[in-house]
């Protein structure tokens, strides 16, 4: 069997980082922006209806980025569509492995 990452939800996020919802909602903003922030995308569940998850190996990274007194900027990685879906995919067949209900409205 494949190690999978677990995936945390904005409640735990909430908890772990000891911030609000609002804030991970700002950072989420800023990571969207032009600038493009830190803080990690979450994992695209697909559905009309979008559960924000993030992996527990992006929100350490994002910790320890945090946490090492750089406080640089990530450096861009562009990716085209096609690994955006192949990890997409990826990320979704770990949820249906832990037992997480999605809408797979994927054809």
């Amino acid at each position: 069997m494949s190690n999978i990452d677990p995936v945390l939800c904005i409640d735990e996020l909430r908890q772990i980082l000891s911030v609000s919802t609002a804030t991970i909602y700002r950072w989420l903003a800023e990571s969207r922006s032009q600038d493009g922030g830190a803080f990690p995308l979450p994992v695209n569940t697909g559905g009309r209806k979008r559960r924000l998850l993030w992996t527990r190996s992006s929100i350490q990274a994002f910790l320890d980025n945090q946490n090492s007194g750089t406080h640089q900027q990530p450096s861009l990685n562009f990716v085209s569509a096609a690994e955006h879906r192949k990890r997409d995919r990826a990320a979704r067949q770990s949820l249906k492995a832990m037992g997480v209900k999605l809408n797979d409205s994927e054809k």
